[in-house]
């Protein structure tokens, strides 16, 4: 089956619009796609069958993505939209301050929108000609290694597993950042689930290759986890939309009848 669930769109970090992705998709004769954009949502009317989604921030001992797929929009996840919002910009304005304690640079708080993100600190610097891409703002004043670091928000991945089972389906995200070899990862896993992850993402087009993709569906036969595939698609520039395979199916069925 060929689909996506796994795509950011301009509501987050990605570079097209939802419609315009859309119109890709049915060129590629897509059959299911998820808009999965970061710790935000927004309805979409479409002629392709869509999953609703969202790739939230979490941390449970380590940091990671969590895909969330849902039939509906409820209260409870728009609780832990706009408890992230909240957060992440009281988290960026300490780093603001930090950069200017440190660097003396004055950045306006009046320069962003609301949420304040990271990503939009970063954007400010590279368009100031404080630094010259996101690497060299992410050395010099966001980053780990930079003196004005400040630790980013993440929702309590509890928080999260306590949504409505019968709406919501978790799925670890591109397993491969967490930096894991494979014995750490099948015990984190194991963890999860415990603390009632649902699945793992075992196709990602952007981040996993087929070695790993390999490994991911021999540790969900075991621990009897969900699979999932997509492209983790951004920009056209850099990768394109869509993934012909079978990890997707239970998933898919679970939401697209």
């Amino acid at each position: 089956m060929i689909h996506d669930l796994h795509i950011h769109s301009k509501i987050s970090d990605g570079k097209l619009t939802k419609e315009e992705i859309i119109k890709l998709a049915k060129e590629q004769k897509m059959e299911v796609i998820s808009f999965t954009d970061h710790n935000n949502y927004s309805d979409i009317i479409a002629d392709i069958p869509v999953i609703k989604g969202i790739e939230f921030d979490a941390i449970e001992t380590y940091s990671f993505h969590l895909l969330v797929y849902f039939h509906e929009y409820s209260q409870e996840i728009k609780n832990l939209v706009d408890k992230y919002r909240e957060n992440i910009t009281q988290t960026s304005v300490l780093l603001l301050e930090k950069i200017k304690e440190i660097h003396k640079i004055e950045i306006p708080i009046k320069s962003f929108s609301y949420p304040i993100t990271k990503r939009d600190i970063i954007d400010y610097l590279i368009n100031n000609s404080y630094a010259c891409s996101v690497n060299e703002a992410n050395l010099k004043y966001t980053g780990k290694k930079a003196d004005s670091y400040v630790q980013k928000y993440s929702l309590d991945f509890k928080d999260i597993t306590k949504l409505d089972k019968e709406n919501v389906t978790t799925v670890l995200a591109h397993p491969v950042s967490l930096n894991m070899n494979d014995d750490q990862l099948f015990s984190y896993l194991k963890y999860l689930q415990e603390l009632k992850l649902d699945g793992i993402e075992v196709v990602n087009t952007s981040k996993i290759s087929l070695i790993q993709t390999i490994k991911y569906l021999e540790m969900a036969k075991k621990l009897n986890l969900l699979t999932s595939s997509g492209s983790d698609f951004h920009d056209l520039k850099k990768n394109t939309i869509g993934v012909d395979d079978v990890y997707s199916d239970t998933l898919i069925k679970k939401y697209i009848k």
